[in-house]
């Protein structure tokens, strides 16, 4: 196997659109839209910016909401704008056994970067994304004051509210099962929400 022609010392074994020719992994990280004028159509590039930008929401889900004062769910208009997501969530999701909730974190996630024009547009890959999308449409219409960006923080505390729950006790639905209960007084944890 060739020598990969930018550092001259790994194997090239990534086909590199923009030079033609294979370069070895390393170069193709770190010179990446830096040193290489990647083409967008490049699957390295879309891998490694999907990477990037999923790192990004991650360290924000975890930043944003430091102390219970940051909280967002204490302003009453974002708690009803919740409040209508995770309905749906419990109405459309819950019944589906084999939706999990990192499902919903995943859809969360991408939903949040087109809220702050870091996706360009959106389109459901699955029905978990399907339904957490329309969740959000329905929670614009019916809440149309609340600020685009209490929106994008709340997708971020929802995003937080699974983290904290999922693979818990109930293994990877108890988000769904926390919310279900919440909802309907009925479930797994009803007794919390007597």
């Amino acid at each position: 196997m060739a020598k990969c022609p930018s550092c001259n010392q790994r194997k090239a074994q990534r086909p590199c659109p923009a030079l033609g020719q294979s370069i070895c992994s390393l170069c193709c990280g770190t010179k990446r839209q830096k040193e290489i004028a990647c083409e967008p159509t490049c699957q390295y590039l879309q891998a490694g910016t999907q990477y990037q930008l999923a790192r990004e929401v991650k360290s924000l889900v975890h930043t944003t909401f430091r102390s219970q004062d940051d909280d967002v769910f204490a302003i009453p208009e974002v708690a009803e704008y919740a409040s209508h997501i995770e309905r749906a969530f419990v109405e459309h999701l819950y019944p589906d056994q084999h939706i999990v909730d990192m499902e919903i974190h995943e859809a969360l996630g991408r939903l949040y970067l087109l809220q702050t024009g870091k996706l360009a547009s959106l389109e459901p890959r699955n029905r978990c994304e399907q339904v957490v999308f329309q969740a959000f449409a329905d929670a614009d219409a019916a809440c149309p004051d609340l600020d685009e960006e209490l929106k994008a923080k709340t997708v971020l505390r929802i995003m937080r509210s699974v983290e904290k729950a999922t693979g818990r006790a109930l293994g990877p639905r108890n988000y769904l099962e926390m919310i279900y209960s919440q909802f309907t007084g009925k479930g797994k944890w009803a007794h919390l929400y007597e």
